[in-house]
């Protein structure tokens, strides 16, 4: 019984660490969340910091929610505006009075334009940590994996936003080459680098071809890619297939170009 409380305290104290951090955490919390008296608590253990160096998440030592929250709040600002104005034309200045909030303070965050453009693309999961847990959770084809991954990478242009931010990097690349090479690391190659770190675990278990995998991930990607930029970007009145139709044509193509 000492045992399971021990362990169902331990539960409790990184479900409040994880929310309120290091700092904002007391014991009383971390008791509420137990659902036991804070006298039996510190009949467990001796206080905060030794429940914390229990738990092993030494990442949540410097945590502060509110911190993240405006974090959060500063990049959905600057993804508005540099959708709407374009890069050249959006100044932090223009941030900082989006979110009412000083420049100071946003330069807390984030030291300049080029940085906070990068973190708008660098902060969102692309597909891996969504698709994941499912790759995990059961045993997948290798067709299922392309479908479930080539689909949330198109859901990623769902967002007239980011969208509309794509446009503004092809408008704007010729003046400002390095915002081309954010986003090509920070989308394209970043999903190139999960989906073929996944792509080999699938090698080890299935009947796949030996070949370069970040080749085939880049390529697979990239059919999926010309048709945001063609349905999406140049005519959008043309288009004629849905995201499921796509995705289950070039799942099969390159399921049978990997095993066959």
């Amino acid at each position: 019984m000492a045992k399971k409380t021990a362990e169902e305290i331990l539960h409790a104290a990184e479900t409040v660490f994880q929310t309120k951090g290091y700092q904002g955490a007391t014991m009383a919390q971390i008791a509420k969340e137990a659902g036991i008296s804070i006298r039996t608590l510190y009949g467990f253990f001796a206080g905060k910091e030794q429940l914390f160096e229990k738990i092993g998440c030494p990442e949540l030592k410097e945590y502060r929610p509110e911190d993240s929250a405006r974090k959060d709040q500063i990049l959905n600002a600057a993804l508005t505006l540099f959708s709407q104005k374009g890069y050249s034309a959006t100044t932090m200045d223009d941030v900082a009075s989006f979110c009412s909030f000083s420049k100071t303070i946003l330069y807390q965050y984030f030291s300049s334009k080029e940085e906070l453009f990068a973190a708008i693309f660098s902060n969102v999961d692309l597909f891996l940590e969504q698709t994941e847990p499912i790759l995990k959770s059961q045993k997948i084809t290798l067709r299922q994996f392309l479908e479930i991954a080539g689909l949330y990478f198109l859901e990623f242009f769902d967002d007239p936003k980011r969208l509309n931010l794509l446009r503004i990097v092809i408008g704007e690349i010729h003046s400002f080459p390095q915002i081309g090479e954010i986003m090509y690391r920070n989308t394209v190659d970043r999903a190139a680098n999960e989906a073929a770190r996944q792509l080999a675990i699938f090698a080890e278990s299935q009947d796949m071809i030996t070949t370069d995998y970040k080749l085939a991930a880049r390529s697979y990607l990239g059919m999926l890619y010309s048709f945001v930029l063609t349905d999406q970007i140049l005519c959008p009145a043309a288009s004629q297939f849905t995201k499921e139709q796509i995705v289950a044509f070039a799942a099969e193509l390159f399921e049978k170009g990997l095993t066959e």
